[in-house]
């Protein structure tokens, strides 16, 4: 098969300043001063790719994949003190191997060894060469596990191991140099690893019941923010985060659905998401609590359109997307206590109601 996408994304974004006789920056301008920067960023990926299995008469199956991949990108953004106007490529060639035995009619063991890739880019915000641009990461992925069907094919489950090897691992974090920005950076190496359960039944001719339930530790193996580096200088030692943990993976997360077959075309589903204690920064400061959210969803089809109605967060839970820790820090010695500041945090959706339609074609 092939694969092509082209994109691209306008940005503005700045501040009004104060202006004044007094001003030290715009003294004896009338009225506030604008300071905008304006970014465009330009996406094109190809790819080609190809997966073949052959089954042996013994119950073994084996799968062979490869894709290519092509990443162009460009930035062109511009503000009062700089500007940057840059343009890089990445490419990778992705092998894929996997082998599947069957047991029994009911029970498969399969293994796969995969290599995965991020494109590179550059980020709308940060003036320096160093907060522009990011690397793409590749990353090798190992799996095995087991899949079961019970009771005459109406209960499935399946369980796997994982283990993935991290290059350039991506991290998209707030600037504690201004809170409002975000940006790209890559840890130089990092590795995570688990275990997922997975069960689905058919409780009955319109009631399906599905549940999981998955466990993972990440962790920076080696990871030094050189755009903070970069602005600190020598004191950026506060910014080695090798060892920490990798933010915004939880701990553990749990799932317990019910899709209800109505009549009329009308179908509804219930779902309980439980998500595990999780890190909101790379220097494991600010945590997230576990906490757990209920959604649900109910559609009405005909042909090939679906008019529905969501609800997500049902309960109003409070909880984070993402922190930045402001308080003080005696770059000399990182691992001092921080009295003084506050850490910021981004709250995550609540209660949410819409509808929506869809067609398919």
């Amino acid at each position: 098969g092939a694969y092509y996408a082209d994109r691209e994304m306008d940005n503005v974004s700045g501040s009004l300043y104060p202006a004044g006789l007094f001003h030290p920056l715009y003294g004896f301008i009338p009225g506030p001063v604008p300071d905008y920067t304006t970014s465009t960023l330009s996406d094109e990926d190809t790819a080609l790719y190809w997966q073949s299995s052959y089954t042996i008469e013994s119950g073994l199956t084996l799968t062979g994949g490869l894709r290519y991949q092509n990443s162009d990108r460009s930035i062109n953004r511009s503000n009062s003190s700089n500007s940057v106007n840059s343009s890089d490529d990445w490419d990778d060639v992705l092998p894929k191997l996997g082998a599947s035995y069957s047991l029994s009619e009911t029970d498969t063991l399969y293994a796969s060894v995969a290599k995965g890739f991020q494109s590179g880019g550059f980020n709308f915000y940060g003036g320096s060469p160093e907060s522009a641009q990011y690397d793409s990461a590749e990353s090798w992925n190992y799996e095995l596990g087991w899949s079961s069907s019970w009771n005459d094919g109406r209960v499935h489950t399946r369980v796997a191991a994982f283990y993935s090897d991290f290059e350039n691992y991506q991290v998209y974090r707030l600037n504690p140099m201004n809170p409002t920005e975000a940006y790209m950076v890559n840890a130089e190496e990092a590795t995570s690893y688990g275990v997922e359960l997975e069960a689905e039944a058919q409780a009955s001719e319109t009631i399906t019941l599905s549940a999981a339930v998955g466990l993972v530790n990440a962790e920076f193996d080696s990871y030094t923010d050189n755009v903070l580096r970069g602005v600190l200088g020598p004191m950026a030692a506060g910014y080695e985060f090798g060892g920490n943990d990798i933010n915004f993976v939880p701990e553990y997360t749990a799932n317990l659905a019910a899709h209800i077959q109505l009549p009329w075309n009308l179908s509804m589903q219930w779902e309980v998401q439980g998500i595990g204690t999780y890190w909101l920064d790379e220097a494991n400061t600010a945590e997230q609590d576990a906490y757990a959210l209920v959604n649900g969803r109910i559609s009405y089809m005909r042909d090939n359109w679906e008019l529905f109605a969501y609800w997500r967060n049902l309960t109003d839970e409070g909880y984070s997307n993402n922190a930045l820790d402001l308080r003080y820090t005696d770059y000399s010695n990182p691992a001092a206590p921080r009295p003084a500041g506050m850490i910021l945090h981004i709250p995550g959706w609540p209660r949410t109601f819409g509808v929506g339609l869809s067609a398919s074609f």
